[in-house]
């Protein structure tokens, strides 16, 4: 009987292994979507039917990264982790603030991160001393990561603020949140803006749709 359950117990140990790494390949498979989605995208002048939106948005943003550094800040400075930073979209709003002293900025997208370097090339020496922009995979935070940093297993470095701008519904770890508990100071903060789900599936509805758009 014992080598019956035991045979059994190797059956569906090798089967929940066939299953991880099918759903890892799946992940990967998504993360290279994205990062080729948004390392393909040329910058051009919006149009004018969404040069306001992206006016709002970058008011919206402007306010929340000031508040959030201001409350995060101890002692006067403060350490920012800034989840899929894109092609550093929001440098100049973090730079600006004298409270800054140490940011790093981590994406999926090679092409996105080497447009954010290019940006913060531009900058002063003082900025890029505290600045920097590296791509990471963070969905297997605690796998194997041949990418070029990792925040949550980066030696133990914590920071006082981490951010997520649009990005949070790329995660597809249930364990993001006790992931970026485990990189804040005591009492650090994470702050993210999403889209309006509800919204978006009410004007699905009414477009009839069925919830699927596609970006230019």
């Amino acid at each position: 009987m014992s080598s019956i359950t035991e045979g059994t117990e190797r059956f569906c140990a090798r089967g929940e292994k066939r299953a991880q790494r099918r759903r890892r390949k799946k992940k990967g498979m998504s993360d290279n979507r994205v990062a080729k989605h948004y390392g393909s995208i040329s910058r051009r002048p919006p149009e004018r039917s969404t040069a306001l939106l992206r006016i709002r948005c970058n008011c919206l943003k402007s306010l929340v990264i000031s508040e959030s550094v201001s409350s995060a800040s101890v002692g006067g400075t403060c350490s920012v982790l800034d989840l899929g930073s894109g092609k550093g979209g929001d440098l100049s709003k973090f730079a600006k603030l004298r409270n800054v002293t140490r940011y790093l900025g981590v994406d999926v997208s090679p092409d996105c991160v080497e447009e954010a370097n290019r940006r913060l090339r531009r900058r002063s020496r003082s900025v890029q001393r505290a600045f920097r922009f590296e791509v990471c995979d963070l969905n297997v935070p605690g796998e194997g990561n041949s990418r070029s940093v990792n925040p949550f297993r980066e030696g133990g470095r914590r920071y006082d603020l981490v951010v997520c701008n649009f990005a949070v519904h790329y995660f597809f770890s249930a364990t993001l949140f006790q992931q970026v508990a485990s990189v804040l100071h005591k009492h650090g903060l994470f702050v993210f803006i999403k889209i309006n789900a509800d919204r978006l599936r009410k004007m699905c509805s009414k477009l009839g749709t069925r919830g699927v758009f596609q970006t230019e």
